[in-house]
């Protein structure tokens, strides 16, 4: 009779964590929100759309951890957006190095 007390009780237990598990993924997954706002749209355009042809450096001899200074480019931003422009620079070896 203990042993088929203690048997009833696990599987009392089990099925109440199972059945509180449920209902805690149940009310995750059917909560709801509202959002109130505005979505403005723009444009974004720089230097009227036309491409930047000119060289900030010149890269004839520049060898690597060489700090090399170049004249300002000027970009403007023509569109009605706010930006922010991030430029990096990337090199690469063609011959080797002795």
């Amino acid at each position: 009779m203990k042993k088929m007390k203690k048997a009833l009780l696990g599987t009392t237990l089990v099925g109440a964590l199972v059945v509180s598990a449920g209902f805690g993924t149940y009310s995750w997954f059917t909560s709801e929100t509202n959002a109130s706002g505005q979505i403005a749209n723009g444009s974004l355009q720089l230097n009227n759309g036309q491409n930047i042809t000119e060289k900030i450096i010149d890269g004839v001899d520049f060898a690597p951890s060489q700090l090399k200074y170049g004249e300002w480019l000027t970009i403007d931003n023509t569109g009605s957006q706010d930006s922010h422009i991030k430029a990096t620079l990337n090199q690469s070896l063609d011959k080797d190095i002795n």
